[in-house]
């Protein structure tokens, strides 16, 4: 009888199929790779005399105000910068280095850390866009501290109003505000690359638009070094809200319980300081330097308008966030006495059916007793009848009968 051939299976034929290239899917997996490549061509064009003046403002930092003559004059004096049009390609370049450092992040620390926690498809999600936001929040801190320290806000906080317009910035203030722009441009493209579902869709984009609008249109006004000192405290209070998200996602909650309530102390707090900061700043401070109208030359916009629609947009914004949390606790707040009521209820029935059930045996038992008694047995009845006891009353009634009748 013939041997039947065994059949190989060609190599890699268990795995699954790569995605044909250029398809969605293929973008999606090879997407850092992808713009890894295209970071690296504007960095190659900057070598280049010929494709310099193309790649460079991708790359740095647009608008220098700082003449050579200032330069010659004080060789030691800072380059100062103010804001342009060409921050539009600085922001995309920096938005792709983001979404290279978000996959950096994700595929090198934070999926390491979810695989040896075995965590569910739901908790995986939400503790890699807690993880992400803990870097870019506490990279946040980081800088504001150091622009805080830096410009001697800490020393002097009357630099945070005085002399404005704030027009002239920094290198590394105008490179923390086109990050921070970059930052939130990027997240609008990993809610595709991410594949995040529709429920989630809409409180992302919420978000991500707030933050966004914030931050361009503080740096559009000339406002950056108030975004700054508000940016501290925010960005202190989202690291203590999303490492509390971590530790309860990784089940530590022994760990996470005190940082959630650190955290609701430091949210309430948070609030109400951002508003007073910025009404002092806006309608007190501001107010004797104010003009009539906008000067687009000098990038004045201390208006009666411009501060009071920028604090009435504070307040609203900070009272809606205040009121999501306040009714985020009380709903769980009337859960959790809700379930205390449903347990206690199910326990008090439970007792109810217990105590029912032991009546129930005991007059069973009372029963069982009483048809185990002789007197309740008809031979119990019939035998007791002829035994000579009861004979002899039935005679004694006889004869009582007699002498009644005689």
């Amino acid at each position: 009888m013939p041997v039947p051939r065994t059949v190989r299976r060609p190599a890699g034929a268990d795995k699954k199929a790569s995605p044909p290239v250029l398809s969605q899917e293929f973008f999606i997996q090879n997407h850092a790779d992808i713009f890894s490549c295209i970071t690296i061509l504007i960095l190659i064009g900057m070598m280049a005399p010929v494709t310099n003046w193309l790649a460079v403002p991708f790359v740095a930092m647009t608008s220098n105000v700082t003449t050579q003559e200032e330069l010659q004059a004080d060789p030691g004096r800072p380059i100062e910068y103010t804001t342009g049009f060409r921050d539009v390609f600085a922001v995309i370049f920096y938005a792709m280095v983001c979404i290279i450092m978000h996959q950096i992040i994700q595929e090198y620390i934070v999926d390491k850390i979810t695989r040896r926690l075995h965590l569910s498809k739901l908790r995986t999600s939400r503790f890699s866009e807690s993880a992400q936001l803990v870097c870019f929040y506490l990279i946040t801190f980081i800088w504001a501290v150091d622009l805080m320290v830096g410009r001697g806000y800490l020393t002097n906080h009357r630099t945070v109003w005085e002399n404005y317009p704030h027009s002239k910035m920094l290198f590394h203030e105008k490179f923390f505000m086109v990050l921070q722009l970059a930052h939130w441009v990027h997240t609008y493209a990993e809610l595709y690359l991410q594949k995040v579902k529709k429920e989630d869709m809409q409180s992302r984009l919420i978000y991500q638009t707030i933050n966004l609008v914030v931050v361009l249109a503080a740096y559009m006004t000339n406002f950056h070094r108030l975004l700054a000192v508000l940016m501290l405290v925010e960005s202190a209070v989202q690291v203590l809200f999303h490492s509390a998200k971590i530790l309860h996602y990784s089940e530590r909650n022994r760990w996470a319980a005190p940082l959630f309530s650190a955290f609701n102390a430091a949210f309430v707090f948070s609030r109400f300081l951002s508003v007073a900061l910025s009404g002092y700043v806006m309608l007190y401070a501001l107010k004797p330097s104010q003009i009539s109208s906008i000067d687009r030359e000098t990038g004045n916009y201390n208006t009666p308008f411009i501060k009071v629609v920028a604090f009435a947009g504070i307040v609203v914004l900070n009272f809606w966030m205040l009121t999501r949390f306040l009714t985020f606790h009380f709903r769980r707040r009337r859960e959790r006495t809700e379930a205390v009521m449903q347990r206690k209820k199910l326990a008090g029935e439970r007792r109810s059916k217990a105590s029912s059930t032991a009546v129930r045996g005991e007059s069973s038992d009372d029963a069982g007793d009483y048809e185990r008694s002789p007197e309740s047995s008809p031979k119990a009845a019939a035998a007791s009848s002829n035994s000579p006891r009861s004979q002899n009353n039935a005679a004694g009634r006889i004869r009582t009968k007699g002498n009644k009748s005689e």
